[in-house]
């Protein structure tokens, strides 16, 4: 964080700047909803470069072992998933055994190619299973005959969802009064960083992954560089590996950790975007909420959130709620910055194009309790309001 960036600005047109002022509150909407198809994924992207890299250094690296790491991170940021479809009142195992007895019963003809390896079975397991496949049959009936239990078929890949909401460092910029307060005619609302630093807490372990985090868009990756370097050569190392292995059990290992790998970079790249972007100087406030989807089941962990919730007491987290946007029904967060809410805002510029005078909103924000004008017209005030410097019509 700069020292010198005492405040930041979000800019947002009149209707916004009422709901934030009137509730204290602002809305964290996943970043992978945005307009930039990069957001959240510039660093994943830019290890494919660094895995190719790896390969031009080293001659001893084979194409298929390049080929595979890029299929690592292709698959990590893909649109695609698979999974196996397990009807209700079973589980993934017990399904494998019934798909192996069948392999080992049925004429291969009549038989899909599951690649599983054979497994001996007491006299009363092969029954038990033969009568779990026949009520698996049945029970196909109620779903219809595009699936069959067991099949694996293609669905859309869940991706985590990382929830922000943006500043920028200039409170009176053209691209963003056009880009972000309607053409000019909405408000930058100044929040002072010291409290918005207070917003940061982490969680980790083997099962969530919760992170409440302020801090600065980086638009150069040179600091990244190294990581990025290693992440490639393990990469690549851990797809030598794979691609040799026959154990299926190890191959499974080998797999969560290249997925772990790549984690570390994901959680990295909310701050960092393409330097085109410089100008915007952009600062983000994100939550990293637990839910994952992990075997057929979306899951919560909400001890971790009130862990992060008892350890910053300036701001008051909702829960999850839904709204309906241009991208469908999306989720989002409330976080209520009301327990600070006097000492939070330092500054309000009103855009180029905005019809408000500064009496009007001083008027109106000193009715939901803000202190705008002190005791007496002479006294100091809490927060300071005026018209842009930009001339733009």
């Amino acid at each position: 964080m700069e020292e010198s960036k005492y405040i930041v600005y979000h800019y947002c047109d009149l209707n916004a700047f009422l709901n934030i002022m009137y509730s204290k509150k602002f809305w964290l909407s996943d970043v992978k909803k945005s307009n930039d198809d990069d957001e959240g994924k510039y660093l994943l992207k830019k290890l494919q470069a660094y895995i190719d890299v790896a390969n031009l250094a080293d001659n001893n690296i084979k194409r298929e072992w390049i080929e595979k790491a890029h299929q690592f991170v292709a698959d990590y940021i893909g649109k695609k998933d698979q999974r196996m479809f397990i009807p209700k009142g079973y589980n993934y195992e017990g399904l494998l055994e019934i798909q192996k007895e069948l392999k080992k019963n049925l004429e291969q003809d009549e038989v899909l190619d599951f690649n599983l390896e054979e497994v001996e079975l007491t006299k009363e397991q092969l029954e038990q299973e033969k009568n779990c496949w026949k009520m698996l049959e049945e029970e196909r009936r109620d779903f219809g005959n595009n699936l069959n239990p067991g099949d694996i078929y293609k669905t859309d890949k869940f991706d985590t969802p990382i929830y922000t909401i943006c500043f920028s460092g200039n409170g009176d910029l053209l691209s963003q009064w056009r880009g972000y307060a309607k053409d000019g005619t909405g408000v930058s609302i100044g929040f002072k960083t010291k409290y918005l630093e207070k917003w940061k807490s982490a969680i980790f372990n083997k099962k969530i992954n919760l992170i409440a985090r302020f801090d600065k868009v980086n638009y150069v990756d040179y600091d990244m560089e190294y990581l990025l370097q290693l992440k490639s050569r393990n990469l690549i190392n851990y797809a030598k590996e794979i691609l040799g292995e026959t154990n299926e059990e190890m191959i499974l290992l080998g797999k969560l950790a290249v997925e772990q790998e790549l984690d570390e970079i994901a959680e990295k790249s909310i701050f960092y975007k393409n330097e085109l972007f410089q100008e915007e100087d952009e600062y983000r406030l994100i939550y990293c909420d637990s839910m994952r989807c992990k075997e057929g089941k979306f899951i919560h962990n909400l001890n971790g959130r009130k862990q992060i919730q008892n350890s910053i007491k300036d701001f008051k987290l909702s829960e999850m709620k839904y709204r309906v946007g241009s991208e469908g029904i999306v989720s989002y967060f409330e976080l209520s910055f009301e327990p600070i809410a006097d000492e939070i805002i330092g500054e309000i510029i009103l855009g180029p194009k905005c019809k408000m005078t500064t009496a009007e909103v001083e008027f109106l924000l000193s009715s939901w309790g803000y202190n705008c004008l002190g005791n007496n017209t002479y006294d100091q005030r809490s927060i300071y309001i005026h018209h842009s410097d930009l001339s733009y019509r």
